[in-house]
């Protein structure tokens, strides 16, 4: 299924949220992402949390395949992947909006 990993989230007021990052040596706000968002889950190993090599290996090979993209089409794993990891490191509001782009309703 194809993904935009530029989608922006919205706050509940429907403003833009951001987020942090440093450029030229500043920290700026800059559109969060579902890009941002899929790299972040991916990439941080929660202290406690108990993962073989195995997963670390296939969380960073989505990570290649996502980095610096701005659509990309992924495979029914690699959703459930993301959609758990970010259900498990995200705010609500964060997981309510990613999980409706990865995993779109669909309505009859």
């Amino acid at each position: 299924m194809k993904v935009n990993l530029k989608y922006v989230f919205k706050d509940l007021n429907g403003d833009p949220m951001t987020l942090k990052q440093k450029r030229d040596g500043k920290d700026v706000d800059v559109p969060m992402e579902l890009g941002d968002i899929c790299m972040k889950s991916l990439m941080m190993i929660d202290p406690g949390e108990k993962i073989g090599s195995e997963e670390k290996y296939e969380r960073a090979e989505l990570a290649y395949k996502i980095w610096k993209k701005d659509e990309i089409t992924l495979s029914l794993e690699e959703i459930g992947l993301l959609k758990r990891l970010i259900g498990e490191k995200a705010s609500p509001i964060v997981v309510k909006q990613s999980w409706d782009i990865l995993e779109p309703k669909v309505f009859s």
